[in-house]
């Protein structure tokens, strides 16, 4: 009886060998070039932005001079992008304008400039938007670069160079879907530029002549009051002690009292700077929802 099962197990373990590779044959996979690059693809759509990286370099190694080479590279600067890795991303999307790709360098540019954007470095997002619109003007990215130079410049305060590259986006983009949007867009440009600002001078002469002005005329009022209440206290110390003869200590109050005094006078400069950086930043961002620019 063992016996028998043994030969049954054995001719059993025969027929799973041989029918082994016909069942396999069909599940057979070819990597190809396009088969790689779906795969990166695929993680992309699905937001596995570093498993798409992963890809989309493998797809680089094992086809190094694939046609598609700069379409990797900026997907791979867009995963680095969505992932906030945002030097990581530059880094790549320099790759692909390497490359001078006519269909892929635009793209890239454009989004260098939104990286330097996330990094504060506003002088480095406006060269790079300006490449985007120099290479190929017509092009969407190119667009949208312009948008990008123009909230930049009212970011940093120029809105005339915001109105200016308004007008340029307008040469570039003349639909008519596009007019209303520009002309609202340069009428909230020209209001705000209409609009009397905080001046920095004024705002520190007003806190050196009466200590918290400064920062009341610039909308601070409660650093205005504290500022005007331990002001006035060092000076009343000091002015009590001359009138009381006592020198010593007039020097002594007047010594402690003299930096909240100078720095009284650059807060209020600095709350005036403030305001209108928020009047700037405010401005920029109703402009983005008037222009549907995404940064």
């Amino acid at each position: 009886m063992l016996r028998c099962l043994q030969l049954l197990c054995a001719l059993a373990m025969g027929l799973a060998l041989l029918a082994g590779p016909a069942r396999g044959e069909p599940r057979t996979i070819v990597i190809t070039d396009e088969v790689q690059l779906g795969l990166g693809d695929a993680f992309m759509a699905d937001g596995e932005y570093y498993r798409a990286v992963t890809e989309y370099l493998r797809y680089l190694y094992l086809f190094p001079e694939a046609e598609r080479a700069p379409y990797a590279l900026l997907q791979i600067g867009l995963a680095h992008f969505r992932g906030g890795e945002y030097q990581r991303a530059i880094d790549y999307f320099a790759r692909v304008r390497a490359t001078y790709d006519p269909e892929y360098f635009a793209a890239a540019a454009f989004h260098e400039g939104l990286c330097y954007e996330r990094l504060n470095q506003p002088d480095q997002a406006r060269d790079a938007f300006e490449r985007a619109v120099a290479f190929a003007p017509a092009a969407a990215p190119a667009r949208e670069a312009l948008l990008g130079k123009v909230l930049g410049r009212v970011r940093q305060g120029d809105l005339a160079g915001g109105r200016a590259e308004l007008e340029r986006f307008q040469s570039l983009a003349p639909e008519q879907a596009q007019a209303g949007r520009i002309a609202q867009a340069v009428a909230m440009i020209d209001a705000q530029a209409a609009a009397p600002g905080k001046s920095p001078l004024l705002a520190g002469v007003l806190s050196a002549l009466v200590p918290g002005s400064g920062q009341a005329y610039a909308g601070n009022y409660r650093d205005g009051v504290a500022a005007l209440l331990v002001n006035g206290l060092f000076i009343a110390g000091t002015a009590v002690a001359i009138d009381q003869e006592n020198y010593a200590t007039a020097a002594v109050v007047g010594g402690i009292g003299l930096p909240f005094y100078l720095g009284n006078i650059y807060g209020a400069a600095n709350a005036a700077n403030k305001w209108n950086v928020t009047l700037h930043r405010e401005l920029r961002d109703r402009l983005a929802v008037t222009l549907d620019y995404r940064y």
